[in-house]
């Protein structure tokens, strides 16, 4: 009796669960690597994008890399253009680089994203990075030695991130916060030269827009700020001018720990103010004057880098302040816990009158095995 019933409740199993009705074969898929959106006069958005195939041959398999382009006037038009230009189903389930040209960054990026959050196969993992001049021109290096350019720029940012140049950031890390009224967020920059791709550094935006850039020093300055240091972070400081040769007059250092400390005081008057102190302990890994093993020299080289980084980052500061970008997320400190001031603020304007006191001390732990 109860093999009846346990056969009759299998039956009913099979034909209730769904199965794997929108299962897709790779080998069936035309797989999209990057996309490219640059804005063009008019209105209408050109999407460029590099479609990845696999030829069988008698000795293998060989990866061919397709790029196309198509005109339209929104994401889904210019998909469903492009679709019709191409045998096979164009998937985005392998995408690893979004690429926004300026044009579109300082427009508004969301309304050239919306299709990509609203697609369930979209892939919420691959990066999103800004393209200092034209998305298509970038993308139509096809290649940068035997590397194919999808992977080219996935992989220099990938590596740029672990250095601690550039945010690590991708399709899902940025929507909430480009919704939060308190907290803006940075994505990498990258540049084509002649026949080739370099980071240039951080584009910083303010809700949907880049409204300014940060250099790679600045870059990495700031990200030790945030408290978002990866596996290595490297700075040159220039700490004399008189030597010859030049290079005699810079000390290169990584930085061991860095320990940002935020305290955010509302004063009468909704005068805001933030005490920015951070402390980093540093291995010198050059120095051309070698000096590193007397006490004296260590000692005026921890206070020599300490003035400049707090300088640089009141520099850094006055960038993101300039550009209304939010990064450290002081209007979700302020939300958080002065609920009553934030609603006494009109944050776009009045993020630019938070005065922040930036401290950095630096402390020289280890200068590699010279000394």
């Amino acid at each position: 009796m109860s093999k009846w019933r346990n056969s009759i409740v299998l039956i009913l199993l099979i034909m209730i669960l769904p199965g794997c009705w929108d299962m897709e074969f790779i080998k069936d898929a035309r797989l999209i690597y990057a996309t490219g959106f640059d804005l063009l006069p008019g209105g209408q958005f050109k999407l460029t994008v590099t479609i990845r195939d696999s030829i069988e041959t008698g000795g293998g398999t060989e990866q061919h890399n397709t790029i196309m382009e198509s005109v339209a006037r929104t994401t889904r038009e210019n998909r469903d253009l492009m679709q019709s230009m191409v045998s096979g189903k164009l998937s985005v389930y392998k995408i690893r680089v979004h690429l926004l040209g300026e044009s579109v960054a300082k427009k508004n990026i969301f309304p050239f994203m919306d299709v990509l959050y609203r697609d369930p196969k979209s892939a919420l993992n691959a990066r999103v990075c800004v393209v200092e001049g034209n998305a298509n021109e970038l993308l139509r290096l096809n290649k940068v030695g035997v590397t194919y350019i999808g992977e080219t720029v996935d992989e220099m940012i990938s590596g740029e991130e672990q250095m601690t140049v550039v945010p690590k950031e991708n399709l899902g890390s940025i929507a909430p916060v480009m919704w939060d009224h308190g907290q803006d967020f940075t994505l990498p920059m990258v540049k084509k030269t002649a026949k080739n791709v370099k980071v240039t550094g951080t584009a910083l935006f303010h809700g949907h827009h880049m409204t300014g850039k940060l250099n790679r020093q600045e870059s990495t300055l700031m990200l030790l700020m945030a408290g978002r240091k990866a596996d290595t972070a490297r700075l040159t400081i220039p700490v004399d001018q008189k030597q010859n040769p030049q290079v005699a007059n810079f000390i290169t250092f990584d930085v061991n720990k860095a320990k940002p400390k935020m305290k955010v005081t509302v004063k009468p008057g909704n005068r805001i103010d933030v005490d920015f102190p951070m402390k980093l302990t540093v291995s010198a890994v050059e120095y051309p004057l070698g000096e590193l093993s007397q006490k004296a020299v260590v000692q005026k080289l921890n206070k020599q880098l300490s003035a400049i980084l707090t300088a640089r980052s009141q520099q850094v500061i006055q960038k993101l302040q300039r550009a209304n970008c939010d990064v450290f997320g002081i209007g979700r400190h302020l939300i958080a816990f002065h609920h009553d001031t934030w609603k006494q603020l009109h944050w776009k304007t009045d993020y630019r009158k938070v005065r922040f006191h930036p401290r950095v001390q630096v402390e020289i732990i280890g200068s590699g095995i010279l000394n």
